[in-house]
């Protein structure tokens, strides 16, 4: 957001307006109605609204979606605590890394946030060991529910999530691949047009080890 509104560099800095709910978009002028009365207008038009979109719906996509297989429960983990018990810090790579191999249900990202200062996991398991389908996106769970799926996991990435904070489900659900992304001037992006029900492997840019300490 900084590089995107500050003045340096060519090209006009971009104005972040809040509050204006989108209630009606025009596909072919680029309009856009929002709640407030206020209309703009914009040779193109980018929702970037997530897995609810509306913008999605705009342009003719109504999906049918279903729980994945996966549940999914992310953790906050500070590196200053995880250094001071005598666990590795992992906030030296800011790259994506993960345990568990591409085709396990099991699996652990970390993601590296803040400068390395916080370290984001999110723990990937069979649904059939924890059922986060109904549960709202900022619902609490405790940590017992978030080291019960990995009985055997490395004791040193265990022991990172057993300090875990805020932890709370990451909803997983199956989409069918959408007919279109776009229509007219408008279209949507990340989530909103993301169909999959797990963690794009694609991104991840380190492996770390398997999930299991080796033998």
């Amino acid at each position: 957001m900084d590089c995107a509104t500050e003045g340096k560099g060519e090209g006009t800095p971009v104005v972040l307006k809040v509050n204006h709910k989108c209630t009606s978009i025009d596909t072919s002028s680029g309009t856009i109605t929002f709640e407030d009365g206020v209309t703009a207008h914009h040779d193109l038009v980018i929702g970037c609204d997530g897995i609810g979109s509306a913008v999605r719906k705009v342009i003719g996509i109504n999906v049918e979606k279903r729980p994945s297989d996966s549940s999914c429960l992310h953790a906050n983990v500070t590196t200053e605590e995880a250094v001071k018990l005598g666990l590795p810090d992992y906030s030296k790579d800011n790259a994506i890394e993960y345990w568990g191999g591409h085709n396990s249900v099991n699996k652990i990202v970390l993601s590296p946030c803040n400068g390395g200062s916080l370290l984001s996991y999110y723990c990937f398991f069979p649904r059939t060991k924890g059922d986060y389908a109904n549960q709202n996106w900022d619902a609490n769970a405790p940590v017992e529910d978030l080291l019960a799926p990995y009985p055997d996991l490395d004791k040193q990435v265990f022991n990172h999530l057993a300090i875990g904070k805020e932890i709370r489900p990451w909803r997983l659900w199956v989409h069918e691949p959408y007919s279109h992304w776009q229509k007219g001037v408008v279209g949507i992006m990340g989530d909103a047009a993301h169909p999959v029900s797990t963690y794009c492997q694609s991104r991840c840019l380190v492996t770390r080890a398997p999930l299991t300490r080796s033998r």
